[in-house]
């Protein structure tokens, strides 16, 4: 699976509630090893919205793949891009304070 199927499936069914456990795992796993900066921000806004709206209960491995790619100077989106992402990861914050605190600690 890739980023291009990962984004029709999720288009074919606006939301995230009615694929599995393990596929969202997949969609996470996904967003953890992709360097594509852009994508990544759009899927952790996903991410983030599924969650507040809570069709999903938790993200398998959502933890480990924004801290990879926005989680510190040495994170990939932050290092290629540290204007776009600051002004990203302070959108976020403000828009998902809590979910904000919990996966960026």
């Amino acid at each position: 699976m890739n980023r291009v199927a990962v984004d029709s499936l999720y288009r074919e069914s606006g939301n995230l509630s009615s694929f599995t456990k393990n596929e969202i795992r997949t969609f996470a796993l996904i967003l953890h090893h992709s360097d594509d900066c852009e994508w990544n921000r759009k899927w952790t806004k996903i991410f983030f919205s599924e969650l507040k709206s809570e069709n999903l209960k938790s993200v398998p491995l959502l933890g480990i793949a924004v801290e990879r790619m926005f989680g510190s100077q040495e994170s990939v989106c932050l290092n290629r891009e540290p204007e776009v992402t600051t002004h990203f990861l302070d959108k976020l914050r403000k828009k998902y304070p809590i979910l904000y605190k919990e996966y960026f600690r």
